[in-house]
């Protein structure tokens, strides 16, 4: 037993040697000919390394390791042309991909070869059968899988191809037979022809369903959020325009899922989704704030804004409070159109324009009249403090205030009798210059100086109301009413002087008969309104618009009147008293009057 054990380990052991010599040689072998093979390829050989593999490379010596080399000789043999294909492909030329991919097929080919022709294969089959070739297409996956060594992927994708083209069949066999049968019977009635409708009908369905299955292959991204938002699912077979767009903005994806209500937009409002398209930070609005959908979708011109002025866009994002402002008074954003320095204004005090939402109109109109916005200023006068808009008159230079209009009590009790009765006045928004017509501002305009005291900063006087008129026709401006110039120099306060009852202060705003050395002085010396109006008292008296007329009791609303042989002034001048410059206080001169202490402001109406 011993004996028979021994001999049968002796044996094993034989056959153990035997099998490792033999493959010792066959190493031995495969070393011979990858070593052959590599000579080749330094020379520049690859064809013949190809080839030598093919013809001379034993069957038993060849692996995986060798296989791996013969693919990576194939694959620099046809580097360039690889290269090229996929830079066709990353350009969308498939159909040059395609036949550059099949020019160098004629010889195995390499497993990073048949991913690419897989790849490539179901992108052009894609495009084909969106474009309904549906027999090209599967043409080309039919091409593909013989390329791509029957690619898994690729045989699913063509199963889809079919599936869907299995669907399509009938409806066009229905449409045909149903198409003869009307021309055999000479019908063309109104049920046959809702008969055909119908069908197309079907047909358009069917193809709005290969729609969303081709961008599950083209994006796989968009195709699983259109699977989880039913609403972006219905809006896609609605509105198919919009999934181009949704699939170069995928960021437009993820915020519709968080704001399905969006897709209602998108649906009626194709605009925004363009927009979307050209100005992505749109998103960005919506996703800090999804409320704000709602107001988007009342206002599409505020989209149209937004997508044209980079300045309001990068506003709204930073105050997305702004946009409840421009939905009240969707004009501000034609102004900002045409004035990208009004979007400092919107972020820095958007309740301003909550505050004021009348200003709409006006601001449309301020490019219109040659007004460009310079600032916002904020302006304190005894208790009353007001956020103001400041703009330049082109042709004069003249700084004015936007007046926010509203309704004031007009006149007073305990002045003189012209001033009574108190009256309610409701005026409009306007435009009212800082300070009086300087002399400077006058000669540039008229080419003259009236002035007895004379300074290019002091206010131009010795101007009849006939010459101011003229002066106002030749730059577009007018001479405020005289509730105008009330409602300005009050500024919201109901004191004798815009500053309160205490005259003691009134040499802080007023140049008057205590303090003027009996002349003018230069603008803008003394404090301001609430309103940021200079030398609303004293300095000179300021003509108005309006003919001295009796006060009515009635409520009144832009009040101007026309009948009477004086014209209002108002505010004081450098030679009268402390009572004189009470804000209800007023006189009147003749049209034709020029005396030294006559000078005026101006202002824009609406």
């Amino acid at each position: 037993t011993r004996t028979m054990q021994n001999l049968e380990q002796e044996h094993a052991q034989e056959q153990e040697i035997q099998k490792k010599r033999r493959l010792e040689q066959e190493q031995a072998i495969r070393e011979q000919h990858i070593n052959a093979m590599k000579r080749l390829v330094q020379s520049g050989e690859l064809i013949n390394a190809l080839r030598y593999y093919e013809t001379h490379f034993p069957t038993a010596s060849k692996n995986s390791a060798t296989q791996a080399l013969r693919d990576k000789i194939w694959n620099e043999l046809n580097k360039e042309e690889l290269g090229q294909i996929q830079e066709l492909e990353k350009h969308g030329k498939l159909s040059e991909a395609w036949k550059l991919l099949n020019d160098i097929a004629d010889t195995q080919t390499s497993p990073e070869y048949q991913c690419l022709a897989a790849r490539i294969a179901i992108a052009y089959s894609t495009r084909e059968w969106s474009q309904g070739q549906y027999k090209k297409a599967l043409e080309i996956c039919e091409q593909g899988k013989k390329l791509s060594q029957g690619n898994a992927e690729l045989a699913k994708h063509t199963a889809q191809i079919q599936s869907h083209w299995e669907g399509i069949k009938p409806l066009l066999q229905k449409l045909q037979q149903s198409a003869q049968s009307m021309l055999m019977d000479q019908l063309c009635a109104e049920a046959q022809i809702n008969a055909l409708f119908k069908i197309c009908q079907s047909l358009q369905e069917q193809k709005e369903k290969e729609k969303i299955a081709t961008l599950g292959i083209t994006n796989p991204e968009l195709s699983a959020a259109l699977k989880k938002t039913p609403e972006l699912m219905e809006a896609a077979v609605k509105k198919p325009e919009i999934l181009p767009v949704l699939e170069k903005r995928p960021e437009i994806v993820r915020v519709i899922q968080k704001s399905p209500e969006l897709v209602a937009i998108i649906q009626k409002s194709p605009e925004i989704v363009a927009a979307m398209e050209k100005r992505p930070e749109i998103v960005r609005v919506i996703q800090k704030s999804p409320e704000l959908v709602a107001i988007i979708q009342k206002s599409p011109e505020i989209v149209a804004a937004m997508e044209k002025t980079p300045e309001l866009m990068e506003a709204v994002i930073k105050r997305p409070e702004i946009l409840p402002v421009l939905e009240k008074t969707p004009e501000i954003a034609g102004v900002i159109q045409k004035s990208p320095k009004l979007v400092p204004t919107l972020i820095e005090f958007p309740a301003f324009l909550q505050k004021f939402p009348n200003l709409g109109p006006i601001l449309k109109k301020s490019s219109e009249i040659g007004m460009s916005f310079l600032r916002v200023a904020s302006y304190t006068c005894g208790r009353l403090s007001n956020d103001m808009l400041e703009f330049q008159h082109a042709q004069t230079g003249l700084e004015f205030v936007l007046i926010p209009g509203g309704t004031f009590e007009m006149g007073s009790n305990d002045g003189d009798s012209n001033e009574k009765p108190v009256h309610q006045v409701t005026l409009s928004p306007y435009f009212m210059s800082k300070t009086l017509v300087t002399q400077a501002v006058w000669h540039k305009i008229m080419n003259t100086d009236p002035s007895r005291f004379k300074g290019n900063d002091r206010p131009v006087e010795s101007v009849s109301w006939n010459d101011c008129v003229k002066f106002c026709q030749k730059v577009g401006l007018s001479l405020p009413t005289e509730a105008q110039w009330e409602y300005a120099c009050r500024a919201g306060s109901k004191t004798h002087w815009c500053f309160g009852d205490d005259e003691a202060k009134l040499e802080e705003y007023a140049w008057y008969d205590k303090n003027s050395d009996h002349q003018t002085h230069p603008v803008a010396q003394k404090k301001t309104n609430a309103y940021g109006l200079y030398d609303m008292h004293g300095n000179l008296w300021e003509w108005c618009e309006d003919a001295f007329a009796t006060y009515q009791s009635v409520p009144l609303t832009d009040p101007c009147n026309h009948e009477g042989a004086y014209r209002v002034v108002r505010g004081g001048s450098w030679g009268a008293n402390a009572c004189r410059l009470r804000s209800a206080c007023r006189d009147g001169y003749g049209p034709g009057d020029a005396l030294t202490y006559l000078g005026f402001r101006v202002v824009v109406r609406p």
